[in-house]
């Protein structure tokens, strides 16, 4: 049961709790299967609230500082965005950058 509890969360949220197990890869499965979900979701006229983010009961109030996400939305908008620069970095083995020096090595 602790461990269908633990599944359940790190879908939720996508918890570093889960790093090093087989959970961590699913993780990030699943976010992208979610997010193609979504958009076919939206592309086909699905209906559903389009402030989800802001307000009395939207996800900045519920799960974080509303007034904090407020004035930090739009920090930087305008401005170049890092995947442009200082650009894209690959992971060059299968795991943990941080172990990539002694790999390198």
């Amino acid at each position: 049961l602790a461990k269908a509890i633990g599944f359940a969360g790190a879908q939720s949220a996508g918890m570093r709790k889960q790093f090093g197990s087989d959970m961590k890869p699913l993780q990030a499965g699943l976010a992208a299967k979610t997010a193609v979900w979504s958009m076919d979701l939206a592309c086909s006229g699905f209906g559903g609230n389009k402030s989800v983010l802001d307000g009395t009961l939207g996800f900045f109030s519920l799960y974080g500082d509303q007034e904090r996400a407020e004035s930090r939305l739009l920090e930087g908008y305008g401005t170049t965005w890092r995947i442009v620069s200082p650009g894209l970095w690959f992971k060059v083995y299968p795991f943990c950058s941080a172990a990539h020096h002694a790999a390198d090595a």
